[in-house]
């Protein structure tokens, strides 16, 4: 539930079809405010819940992937929040990918 949700901190994205049957945009949009770390929402308008039409199938896994690879190449945090590790703060752009 929600309560569950509050205590994610680590960093989130969420990609949610428009016309999803079985999950309500009221409650993404619950389930955002309700995360406690960072996070993002890509809404894909025309995409059911099962990202069924191949070409949202594929934005979803690339905008996914683009997140995977950015938390990657960031610092890594520890539980209270600080940054640990050398490496440097990567400038990746979610955009609309054009694959």
């Amino acid at each position: 539930g929600y309560r569950e949700a509050a205590r994610i901190t680590v960093p989130t994205r969420v990609v949610h079809g428009g016309r999803d049957d079985l999950i309500p945009s009221h409650q993404i949009e619950r389930l955002m405010q309700t995360l406690a770390g960072e996070k993002d929402l890509r809404l894909l308008p025309e995409a059911d819940h099962q990202f069924g039409r191949p070409e949202d199938f594929r934005i979803m896994t690339v905008l996914l992937a683009q997140w995977m690879i950015q938390q990657l190449k960031s610092p890594q945090r520890s539980t209270d929040g600080h940054e640990s590790g050398s490496e440097s703060k990567s400038d990746l752009k979610s955009e609309n990918p054009q694959c």
